[in-house]
């Protein structure tokens, strides 16, 4: 049974994904995600034409969250795209 968790982070979600299908608790998945090297990355916007510094945040890709997945002991599908959330078959991460 899956058992819903609350993302930490602003853009955690898909570490909450991770931890919710792995069956372990948000922290531990953030703290999975940095030790495979997976860490906030701060991302740059231009304003005024000059480049400003945001936050560092979250931006976990569907690689990485398979590859935290699978030393989670799940075995995730491939990626593939939906038309409706409906269409999802099974447990994963949409």
């Amino acid at each position: 049974m899956i058992r819903r968790k609350t993302q930490l982070d602003s853009t955690g979600c898909g570490l909450a994904c991770v931890a919710m299908l792995g069956h372990i608790g948000y922290a531990q998945a953030r703290s999975l995600a940095r030790q495979l090297g997976i860490v906030p990355k701060t991302s740059d916007e231009l304003s005024g034409g000059a480049i400003r510094r945001r936050r560092k945040a979250y931006y976990t890709s569907a690689n990485e969250l398979a590859r935290m997945l699978r030393l989670l002991g799940a075995r995730p599908g491939r990626e593939r795209m939906l038309e409706r959330a409906d269409a999802l078959d099974s447990d994963g991460i949409l």
